[in-house]
C-alpha cells in the first residue's frame, strides 16, 4: 500500500514581538514636526516687508551692518591685523546715529556755524541740531528723534544760499575723503495726472522707472493741491533725468520740485547750467 505523497510545508516568517509600550516623551518625540520652524527658515520677500514695517531703523541698521561686513571682506588687508567687532558691539556702535543723515552743500563752501545756523531755521526741527564737521564739505546731521529725521529726508528739496542740499541716510563707513554723493531724493509732481491713476501701486511703478523709490504720496487730498500727486523718488546726479513717462497709453509729464534744481543744459538734477561740468564750452574761431 503506497502512502500518500505529501505535500510541502509553507513556511512563514517569524511573526516579530510586540513593541514595548512607549512612554509619553517617546509619543513627543515622534510628534516632532518634519520641517524645522519658521523661524530657522529663510525669509521670503513679504515677510522681509512686513519686517521692514514693523521696525524700520533696526531694518535699515541690518542692512548697513551687511554692507559694511561685506566691504570689510572686500578691503582689508591680509597681512594687517584686524579687530573684529561683534554683533552687540556693532549694535551699540549703530544705534546713536540710526536717526543721522549726511548732507553736502553743492556748489558752495559755507563755515560750519553758518550752515548749522542755515540748516536750524530751513528745517525747524523740534530739537536742538547736532551738526558734526566730517571734512571734505561733508557733514553729519544727529537727531534724537525719528520725526526730525522723516522731516529732513522727505520734507526737501533743500536749498541753501541758492545751492541744492545733497541728503543721504548715515552709514558706517563713510570716509569724505573717498566718497561723493551721487544721488539725491527728489520729489517729483504728476500735474494732471487722470484720476484713475491715483493709485498707490502705480504710483509705486512710476517711481521705480524713474529711480529708486522712497515714497509715494497717493493721499485723497492730492486733488486739493492742484490736481497733482508727488512720488519721492532718489535719482542719480550722473545721468540726465526723465521728463515725461507712459502710463498705459498715457504721456505723463514729470515736474522736479525746486526752483532751479535742474540744470536746462544737460537734464541733470542738482545744478544749473552756469554751473554745469557736462557741456562743453563753445569755441569761437576769429578769422585772420
Amino acid at each position: 500500500m503506497t502512502k500518500p505523497s505529501t505535500l510541502p510545508t509553507e513556511t512563514f516568517p517569524p511573526i516579530p514581538p510586540k513593541p514595548p509600550d512607549k512612554s509619553q516623551s517617546d509619543m513627543e518625540e515622534d510628534r516632532t514636526p518634519l520641517i524645522p520652524p519658521l523661524s530657522s527658515q529663510p525669509l521670503s520677500y513679504k515677510d522681509v516687508v512686513l519686517e521692514k514695517e514693523e521696525n524700520l531703523e533696526a531694518s535699515y541698521l541690518h542692512e548697513m551692518d551687511r554692507e559694511t561686513h561685506m566691504k570689510d571682506q572686500l578691503e582689508s588687508p591680509a597681512d594687517l591685523d584686524t579687530i573684529t567687532l561683534t554683533p552687540e558691539e556693532k549694535e551699540r556702535l549703530y544705534q546713536p546715529w540710526k536717526y543721522s543723515v549726511i548732507v553736502k552743500v553743492f556748489g558752495k563752501r559755507l563755515s560750519h556755524q553758518y550752515l548749522k545756523g542755515k540748516l536750524t531755521d530751513l528745517w525747524n526741527i523740534d530739537e536742538p541740531l547736532n551738526l558734526i564737521d566730517l571734512g571734505f564739505d561733508f557733514y553729519v546731521a544727529r537727531f534724537k528723534e525719528e520725526q526730525s529725521l522723516q522731516t529732513v529726508l522727505y520734507e526737501g528739496p533743500w536749498f541753501v544760499e541758492g545751492q541744492f542740499l545733497s541728503i543721504k541716510r548715515w552709514e558706517p563707513n563713510f570716509v569724505p575723503a573717498e566718497s561723493k554723493i551721487d544721488t539725491a531724493a527728489i520729489w517729483i509732481r504728476l500735474p494732471q495726472l487722470p484720476t484713475k491713476f491715483y493709485d498707490q501701486r502705480i504710483l509705486e511703478k512710476v517711481g521705480r522707472r524713474i529711480g529708486q523709490l522712497v515714497k509715494a504720496d497717493a493721499c485723497p487730498s492730492a486733488t486739493l493741491r492742484g490736481r497733482y500727486v508727488r512720488i519721492c523718488v532718489e535719482i542719480s546726479l550722473d545721468v540726465p533725468v526723465r521728463t515725461s513717462i507712459m502710463i498705459g497709453s498715457h504721456k505723463q509729464q514729470l515736474l522736479y520740485e525746486g526752483e532751479g534744481i535742474m540744470c536746462v543744459g544737460c537734464g541733470r538734477i542738482g545744478h544749473t547750467i552756469d554751473n554745469c561740468t557736462y557741456i562743453t564750452p563753445k569755441t569761437t574761431t576769429t578769422e585772420a
